[in-house]
């Protein structure tokens, strides 16, 4: 979700009182810095992480609004678990999403965006950075990457469905380790580069965004097997694609 401004709603009945960043010295809030870490140097975007109660949010003054309430009950299911972090990582970087599309389209122009082209273009540029952490050797499988996109925003009007948002990400994943495996290395000079560990460029997030909205448009709803059938994307009995 993208907000205009940072509602500094503290815990409570809508008490208002002033924001508390996280901390690292409290466990939780840690794994969620360390992660958030990654996206600030890949998207250049010094994010401001900060607790509220009334929910997760990216804010146009480049704060990251973390409801951890929110976030311990959409995946509560996976326990202490390395795909616990990969939910988490996927949540921040969704948000991290949308600071870019500030920053490349100005607040107003990004705010004005279809709000389901602006959330599957935030879902595919979180996809391209937990491909990232993939090639990096961290274990951040697909079908996990599925499980958390189908918690966040299910069946919310002016979301892609939770399928589609678990396929996005999928795909990014994939466009960013081909990117990493395949055409980087056959580029002269990055030989002896950290593999794509630099900011995407206003271009890339212009493109991703291109991608984004055609991948929707190409994917249905649900995965139901009759309607992928009548989609032509189920072959038959034994084949999906």
């Amino acid at each position: 979700m993208a907000r205009r401004d940072f509602r500094r709603i503290a815990a409570g009945a809508g008490a208002t009182s002033p924001p508390k960043e996280l901390d690292k010295a409290d466990p939780w809030d840690s794994v969620v810095l360390a992660e958030a870490d990654h996206l600030r140097r890949w998207t250049e975007i010094l994010a401001s992480l900060m607790h509220v109660a009334d929910g997760t949010a990216a804010c146009a003054d480049n704060t990251v609004c973390v409801d951890r309430v929110q976030l311990d009950r959409l995946f509560c299911k996976f326990g202490a678990s390395e795909k616990y972090k990969t939910a988490i990582f996927f949540a921040l970087a969704h948000e991290f999403g949308h600071l870019c599309q500030f920053r490349c389209w100005g607040v107003d122009a990004a705010l004005a965006m279809p709000s389901i082209e602006a959330e599957a273009h935030a879902d595919y540029l979180a996809g391209i950075w937990l491909g990232l952490r993939l090639t990096q050797g961290h274990q951040r499988l697909s079908e996990d990457v599925f499980d958390a996109g189908i918690q966040l925003k299910a069946n919310t009007v002016g979301y892609p469905t939770p399928y589609q948002r678990g396929r996005l990400v999928q795909d990014a994943m994939g466009l960013a380790v081909m990117l990493v495996h395949i055409i980087e290395p056959q580029i002269p000079g990055t030989e002896n580069c950290h593999k794509l560990e630099v900011a995407l460029s206003d271009t890339d997030v212009r493109d991703l965004l291109d991608t984004a909205k055609s991948r929707l448009e190409e994917l249905p709803k649900d995965d139901s097997r009759e309607k992928l059938i009548k989609r032509g994307i189920f072959g038959g009995p034994f084949r999906r694609a």
